[in-house]
């Protein structure tokens, strides 16, 4: 029953993290700049550490007496982070929600699978589990390359496409949108690298009595402050820049401002979803936990995107390469999640 559970709190986690960004499409009478800037209140500040407190206030004692050498990490990482993110959200606004998450993704779990694998366990890169890996990272950077393909098809023709305020832009602006995609991606392997490093932090809390799920999420609070600072600050400076752009005067401020505690909720609450899903699997937790995260995330960004019409006038080669670069990429995940059991 608890792997059943697990299994559906997975499934719940990604699909949470992968529709985030949805109140975006409804958010018309506020700028890009104000919509993410108090997106980042919520999921880099005040998230991480009400978590944090709430589920164990001694917590954050471990992170005082951290070593100054992987808390400087965990700040460099978080910082590159924020300046990933804020190339996610100007990816979005460019080539959409499907093309967007998959890229970023693709990237993301290919490079994050790849860096540990490359400098903390070099010994295992000619090993059986060492080619399924890097065979599937190769799947998966093909299945990048289809997407990137089928969103010029899908442009090819048509002048910029504005759909429920998201701006397809073509040409130029489309390789701009794929670029901070893919950037975004690197810095969510950095994410992930970052992370693994930070092993001996979530040892020292578990040694303390601290509880298993908030032992494995420990690095969070201090590297999304980090990730806020870049952030928080290019939103700032879009603010000031266009400051002759006022936002249209809305009659609803709570349902705006309602919305970016939904967007910032979906963001950060799978990060907790996930480590609590992997425990009650058990001991594949992470083996099965991570693909099919990943999976759920995939599939329900890209119903979204078909859903609000991203793809409505794309050519039917275009839709086919759409669906043929999403089914490569959840089929490398999942071969990438076989290998970690060899």
């Amino acid at each position: 029953m608890d792997f059943l559970f697990g299994i559906i709190i997975l499934i719940a986690a990604g699909t949470m993290n992968g529709s985030f960004a949805l109140p975006t499409k409804y958010l018309k009478n506020w700028s890009f700049e104000r919509i993410w800037l108090n997106f980042s209140i919520w999921t880099f500040l005040v998230f991480p550490c009400l978590f944090q407190t709430l589920l164990s206030p001694s917590s954050w004692k471990v992170i005082t007496h951290t070593p100054a050498s992987l808390l400087a990490i965990i700040i460099i990482g978080g910082f590159l982070f924020g300046i990933g993110q804020f190339c996610f959200a100007l990816c979005l606004r460019m080539i959409g929600f499907s093309l967007g998450f998959v890229i970023n993704i693709g990237i993301g779990t290919a490079l994050g699978s790849l860096a540990p694998l490359v400098v903390l366990h070099y010994h295992s890169i000619f090993t059986s589990k060492g080619v399924m890996t890097i065979f599937s990272i190769a799947l998966i950077i093909f299945g990048v390359a289809l997407s990137y393909i089928a969103g010029l098809k899908r442009d090819q023709g048509q002048r910029n496409i504005i759909l429920d305020n998201v701006v397809l832009h073509k040409g130029s602006k489309y390789v701009l949108g794929v670029f901070y995609a893919v950037f975004a991606g690197i810095s969510s392997a950095i994410e992930n690298f970052v992370f693994s490093l930070s092993t001996p932090m979530q040892q020292k809390a578990l040694h303390s009595g601290i509880s298993k799920i908030v032992s494995a999420n420990m690095m969070w609070p201090l590297f999304l402050l980090a990730a806020f600072i870049p952030y928080a600050g290019y939103m700032l400076y879009l603010m000031h820049k266009n400051k002759a752009e006022v936002s249209v005067p809305n009659d609803r401020p709570a349902f705006y401002y309602l919305a970016t505690v939904y967007m910032g909720a979906f963001w950060y609450s799978p990060i907790f979803l996930y480590s609590f899903a992997s425990l009650k699997i058990g001991e594949l937790g992470p083996v099965i936990g991570w693909p099919l995260f990943m999976v759920a995330i995939i599939l329900a960004s890209n119903a979204w995107g078909w859903k609000k019409g991203e793809w409505f006038y794309a050519s039917s080669q275009a839709k086919r390469l759409s669906k043929v670069s999403m089914l490569t990429l959840v089929i490398a995940i999942l071969i990438l999640g076989v290998a970690t059991v060899l």
